[in-house]
């Protein structure tokens, strides 16, 4: 018996959204796709001056049930361009990205509000 793989497919709850924008560069991922993203930790502590700690720590929630959806998942990942704008070939490359902005937003959650200092835009 055969089983065929399938592609599994990343929506993205809002709040993951928001916070997925903060870390936008030069380009937005809709367009660009995850070479838009920029994922230094002050891009993170920026957008959470502007939203919030507590949007930023359900988002992290919610990356840690798509982290988990995709280590159970064998096959390609794909996430349209109202997402990530991405497609992986392998779970292990999506995974890879997953947990890299999991570290950058969990350290940015991490650090004290008394330290968080807004970066100039040039």
């Amino acid at each position: 018996m055969f089983f065929k793989k399938t592609e599994l497919n990343l929506e993205l709850p809002s709040e993951l959204m928001t916070v997925m924008h903060y870390y936008e560069d030069a380009c937005v991922m809709g367009c660009c796709g995850i070479n838009a993203l920029n994922l230094n930790v002050q891009r993170a502590i920026d957008g959470m001056m502007d939203y919030g700690v507590e949007t930023a720590m359900k988002a992290q929630d919610q990356l840690d049930r798509l982290i988990a959806l995709v280590k159970s998942h064998q096959g390609s990942v794909s996430s349209d361009q109202s997402g990530f704008g991405q497609h992986w070939a392998r779970s292990e490359e999506a995974l890879s990205f997953l947990e890299n902005v999991s570290a950058s937003l969990q350290a940015a959650i991490d650090t004290p509000p008394e330290l968080w200092k807004k970066t100039q835009v040039s």
